[in-house]
């Protein structure tokens, strides 16, 4: 976008509070199906769906903090605001980017499904 005078801005953002996650938990009974391969580890599942409103800054801060960011964006283009953002960034800029890949597997039960499917083969 260079070429064309566009300036180009990557919003980043963290947590974000919203009624979303909410709404649908009350409204529906989100589970897995139960021939899911993740059904052995549901209950990160069950976890995640209300984890996006935990510790997360209200829509309305988030909104200023974008409005203003972006009216001040002079450097790379890149903008990181709600929680946690900043130590994205961090992770992002001072560390290798599977950093991510290592605290997501734990997180959400990824690697003890796969100790569990792993235990299972040995078994057949």
């Amino acid at each position: 976008m260079y070429p064309f005078k566009v300036k180009v801005l990557n919003i980043a953002t963290g947590g974000v509070i919203t009624s979303l996650a909410a709404k649908s938990i009350a409204t529906y009974d989100l589970h897995l199906p139960p021939t899911s391969v993740y059904t052995p580890i549901e209950e990160f599942f069950k976890k995640r769906q209300g984890y996006s409103n935990a510790n997360a800054i209200p829509a309305e801060k988030y909104a200023s903090q974008v409005v203003s960011a972006v009216a001040k964006a002079r450097g790379s283009g890149w903008i990181w605001k709600g929680y946690f953002a900043f130590g994205c960034w961090v992770l992002s800029t001072f560390f290798w980017r599977t950093v991510f890949d290592i605290f997501m597997l734990k997180a959400f039960g990824l690697k003890k499904l796969r100790k569990m499917l792993e235990e299972k083969k040995k078994k057949q």
